[in-house]
């Protein structure tokens, strides 16, 4: 799985994540699944059901102060940011 990062809606629909399958364009209707899947992750938007640790991560990603690391993951993270 492919995965993108964003501070702009890829799609403008106000999404937080988007998840992209192949499909067949001749034949829209038939499934194919390959397993292939490509993710956009936009630091805005409605989270939807995008779970929490991700919303939590994405934010902080658009807003990166120590004031936004809430969780522990995420101080360690600021822990790389800070100089």
């Amino acid at each position: 799985m492919q995965n993108f990062f964003t501070t702009y809606d890829p799609f403008e629909s106000g999404l937080m994540a988007y998840t992209i399958k192949n499909h067949c364009a001749e034949l829209p209707d038939m499934e194919y699944d390959d397993g292939a899947e490509t993710l956009f992750l936009y630091t805005g938007g409605d989270p939807g059901n995008v779970p929490d640790r991700i919303v939590e991560l994405l934010r902080y990603m658009n807003d990166t102060k120590q004031k936004n690391a809430c969780t522990k993951r995420l101080k360690a993270i600021q822990k790389c940011v800070d100089p």
